[in-house]
């Protein structure tokens, strides 16, 4: 029987130039705090 393995080759990463604010998202949506 053979053995079977696997490894990790390689990792990526990723961060936008501009991060959107919970406050600027809610300026373009209607939205409320009612739950």
């Amino acid at each position: 029987m053979s053995k079977i393995s696997a490894g990790i080759t390689g990792i990526q990463g990723w961060v936008p130039e501009y991060r959107l604010t919970n406050e600027e998202l809610s300026t373009m949506v209607e939205t409320t705090d009612e739950w």
